[in-house]
């Protein structure tokens, strides 16, 4: 992002993040704090291409948004992943399996039998094989959330964007490890997965994270490594983490 204003998705005048420059490199893993209401959703769909800047140039894999036809920059989306709060734009009303074939049969036109050969590794790796055939209504807003981690594997994207995970402390454990692996490159055939998540606390990522920003009264603020961020003594890093010791 280069002198980027980040609009809400509601209303698009308005800016809710201003004057962002990052670049996020490849095996890198991000992770951006902020508190409740602060932007961060409005920045990951900005930057998954998903919604216009107010202001500046967003480049994907080295393309300029604003110079793509639609047909281009749906070329680039499909190779970022996004995971949305709370299990959100799931087809509720359709099963685990229907949701996460979605993306395979509209954007690789694979056949029944390579699609169910690779959602059922998706479910298998996601311990999702059980609640296959639940249709996403019928679930908690937690395993919600994880059919859509699921979906977003199911092309095998080089960048997944993960908004604020509502887990709790029963699921955080798996999430923790899932994303180490991904990061590590052992879900998929030894690729590592460049990642950024978003959260209203860093307590949870702080050990996971490679590199760390926040967002602060409309203002982007890059933290920088894991030393850096120990090191900061922002007000904001504080209400964040509690104080913690890293």
């Amino acid at each position: 992002m280069n002198d980027v204003s980040v609009a809400s998705a509601f209303r698009t005048e308005v800016v809710v993040i201003a004057d962002v420059q990052w670049e996020v490199a490849k095996n890198e893993f991000w992770v951006i704090g902020g508190l409740h209401s602060s932007g961060k959703t409005d920045l990951l769909l900005t930057a998954a291409g998903l919604q216009r800047p107010a202001k500046g140039f967003v480049t994907i894999f080295g393309k300029q948004q604003g110079n793509l036809e639609e047909s281009e920059l749906m070329e680039e989306r499909r190779r970022i992943g996004v995971v949305f709060e709370n299990g959100g734009r799931m087809f509720r009303q359709l099963t685990v399996v229907e949701n996460i074939a979605l993306p395979l049969r509209y954007h690789e036109n694979l056949s029944a039998a390579e699609s169910e050969e690779r959602i059922h590794s998706i479910l298998e790796c996601t311990g999702l094989t059980p609640f296959a055939h639940n249709t996403i209504g019928a679930l908690s807003p937690p395993w919600q959330q994880r059919v859509g981690l699921a979906r977003a594997l199911a092309l095998k994207p080089e960048l997944l964007l993960i908004d604020k995970p509502s887990i709790g402390a029963r699921y955080m454990a798996w999430w923790q490890d899932f994303l180490q692996k991904l990061a590590e490159g052992s879900i998929f055939e030894g690729h590592p997965m460049t990642l950024v998540l978003t959260t209203d606390d860093f307590r949870d990522w702080a050990n996971l994270g490679t590199h760390f920003a926040m967002v602060k009264k409309k203002r982007w603020h890059l933290l920088g490594g894991k030393a850096e961020l120990a090191r900061s003594q922002d007000e904001l890093w504080r209400d964040l983490t509690g104080e913690i010791s890293i």
